[in-house]
């Protein structure tokens, strides 16, 4: 007995402490639970109300995801973009759509493919309006709708006004200069970015808002303010921690408004920077990831995961359909990107796929353009000698891969290129195309754009690809990076007063390619330009021949060698010359207005003339030279209240013009007479 007894006795003492450890386990679960309950409860308290929130969308340009403080650069200095990121969600493998700033830019606000919205390439094509654009869908929502845009590139002649109820562009900056007039507003400093995002926020605190702030200080010409100049050797840094600063200023007012809690808050770039990767300085040229890769990071409290980071394939053009999912509004049809939530929720994406392209090449320089496709490890670039790279083990795009991977490569092709042939409704390039005016054109080339205007669509049939449109054929820009660089310093030099330098160079690099004929025509058509600015006229004349030779559907030079023809004296082929330019379908009320000053030089052709103003002002009614040519017409041919009106206008358009002042004054005192244009 006294053994089965001790025998017991330690088993009922072991059952006894499980049961302990049963209720202590039960307890801890319960506690824990309890917790959760009261977290998660804690959680949806603080959680905004959908209908409630607000939207703040913020674009850096030319914003290199890696040179960020949150993506590892180790001497970046970007606190409030870093603490963005640690209040909310990061994607680490986010690209664009385009190198360039209105192609990536027009997809960010309509979340489709620039394929389909049709703006191609920066100064040469517009947003359409037939486009449905992620402010135009909140402001049918009820939202005041506001953007603070920092260079003229995306100027509202661009198409992305649309839904916008305040634009401020550097055009709406210049108009409210205290004297009008002058170069246009190439770009605006991030103070004043800031400045008037926080006049919309103070003006906008009683309404739901959507507010697009396009800060472009990372682009150059880098010159970064004090401190920062003096803090950073590198000026793009500088630039970067520069538009940081002014990015805390827009989060501090929405703090003192006490919006910050209800205001979703979504960061991202346009494209990146090159940096002398890959032979790249600039961006546009190319499609690797130093120029395609950007930053992007959500905010929002109580609903977005504090310090999630996210490494699944990501677009520029899922950020549309994210930012309505996040308000509660349906995506219009036809979106391309594909919302972000369920990525942030958990769930593991890797079939997604990123197309980007560059027609900057071909409608900027006359070489191919680049398409590229990344999916999965593997991303595949299309030009005329196409490339593959593994981006798991080749991240930096260093090893073309092509060779070895052919099937892949194919399946790649095959993929991208039923990409495009899917594509339903796209935006038909013609009915999307511009073309920027003098100082238009002279403000974007400052900026580094280089500003032609390419007629050529492509002889290719109704309802063919966009692939058969801009085919890879031609020569390749990767070849030719380092003179196309070459050449574009040449333009910086004289941009910049610097003629005879940029001659000299131009000269130098025609003379080294003699036995060449193709890839000359940009080199040729500034060196004609470097002449006609020295007084040069008629060497220029041959140069611009040369260039229009090589590249016949370049309006923009056909037009210009119809200008430096008529400086030459040489009248009656200057007419010729811009009666030719304005044969191709691409018709520029610049040229019609260049025609019509050729035109009255000539004589006997008024009424020509007055057609080819008319036709001008009805694209484009505030263009000074038009209105002053026609009050120069009309005074020959006594029509003093005509010329009166028009010469008003002129004036009214371009007060700096003393010419125009002196002859309006004449002609109001009753001694008007006729001028040459």
């Amino acid at each position: 007995m006294s053994r089965n007894r001790s025998t017991q006795e330690p088993r009922d003492a072991g059952r006894a402490g499980n049961r302990r450890r049963l209720l202590i386990l039960f307890f801890v679960a319960d506690t824990l639970i309890v917790g959760a309950l009261i977290v998660y409860l804690l959680v949806r308290q603080a959680a905004p109300r959908v209908d409630t929130l607000n939207v703040l969308l913020i674009s850096l340009d030319t914003t290199r995801a890696d040179h960020l403080g949150c993506y590892g650069h180790g001497e970046s200095r970007t606190p409030n973009i870093d603490a963005l990121s640690a209040e909310g969600v990061r994607f680490t493998q986010c690209t664009s759509v385009a190198p360039t700033t209105l192609p990536s830019h027009a997809s960010l606000l309509t979340g489709m493919y620039p394929f389909m919205h049709g703006a191609r390439v920066n100064g040469q094509f517009f947003l359409h309006p037939d486009n449905v654009s992620l402010a135009e869908t909140l402001q049918s929502a009820g939202f005041a709708t506001g953007a603070v845009v920092g260079a003229m590139v995306l100027n509202r002649e661009y198409g992305l006004k649309q839904g916008f109820e305040v634009y401020d562009d550097p055009r709406e900056a210049q108009a409210r200069r205290a004297k009008p007039g002058g170069p246009p507003i190439q770009e605006r400093p991030a103070s004043d970015i800031s400045d008037r995002a926080v006049q919309f926020l103070r003006a906008n605190r009683d309404r739901r808002f959507f507010l697009f702030l396009h800060y472009f200080d990372p682009h150059k010409p880098l010159q970064p303010p004090e401190p920062f100049r003096s803090a950073f050797a590198d000026p793009y840094l500088g630039e970067l921690a520069y538009v940081d600063q002014q990015i805390g200023r827009v989060r501090r007012e929405l703090e003192a408004l006490g919006l910050l809690d209800r205001t979703l808050i979504v960061l991202t770039a346009d494209h990146g920077e090159g940096r002398g990767e890959h032979g790249e300085e600039n961006h546009g040229l190319f499609v690797y990831d130093t120029t395609l890769r950007i930053p992007l990071i959500a905010r929002l409290t109580g609903v977005v995961p504090a310090g999630r980071t996210i490494d699944a394939q990501v677009r520029l053009i899922d950020v549309a359909p994210t930012i309505l999912r996040w308000v509660g509004i349906e995506a219009p049809e036809g979106m391309q990107g594909e919302a972000l939530q369920p990525l942030i929720e958990g769930a593991d994406r890797t079939d997604r796929v990123a197309y980007a392209e560059t027609l900057a090449p071909r409608f900027d320089y006359g070489y191919a353009p680049l398409r590229a496709l990344r999916a999965e490890r593997w991303k595949y670039i299309l030009g005329p000698e196409p490339e593959l790279y593994d981006l798991r083990s080749d991240p930096k795009e260093l090893t073309n891969v092509h060779a070895a991977h052919p099937e892949r490569a194919a399946e790649m092709r095959r993929r991208l290129a039923g990409l495009l042939s899917a594509a339903k409704g796209a935006i038909d390039p013609d009915s999307a195309r511009r073309a920027a005016g003098p100082e238009e054109r002279r403000g974007l080339q400052g900026l580094g754009y280089a500003g032609s205007a390419d007629a050529d669509e492509g002889a290719v049939e109704e309802g063919a690809s966009d692939l058969e449109r801009y085919p890879p054929e031609g020569l390749s820009p990767m070849r030719y990076a380092e003179e196309i660089e070459y050449v574009n310093d040449c333009v910086s030099m004289i941009l910049g007063g610097r003629y005879a330098e940029a001659e000299a160079k131009l000269r130098t690099f025609l003379q080294e390619r003699q036995d060449r004929s193709e890839g000359l025509y940009n080199a040729r058509k500034w060196l004609a330009h470097s002449l006609d600015a020295q007084g040069r006229s008629e060497e220029a004349v041959a140069y611009y021949e040369q260039a229009v030779g090589e590249r016949p559907t370049d309006v923009m030079t056909r037009t210009d060698l119809g200008i430096t023809l008529r400086r030459a004296r040489r009248i009656s082929e200057s007419v010729e010359a811009l009666r030719a330019a304005l044969s191709y379908p691409l018709k520029l009320p610049y040229t019609r207005v260049q025609l019509a000053g050729s035109l009255f030089l000539l004589g006997g052709h008024d009424e020509e003339a007055l057609e080819e103003i008319a036709l001008a002002l009805a694209e484009d009614e505030n263009i000074a030279e038009a209105w002053g040519l026609r009050g120069r017409i009309e005074a020959r041919r006594n029509n003093r209240a005509a010329a009166v009106a028009a010469l008003r206008r002129a004036v009214e358009l371009n007060p700096g013009n003393t010419a125009w002042r002196k002859e309006l004054s004449e002609l109001e005192e009753g001694s008007g007479s006729s001028k040459a244009p």
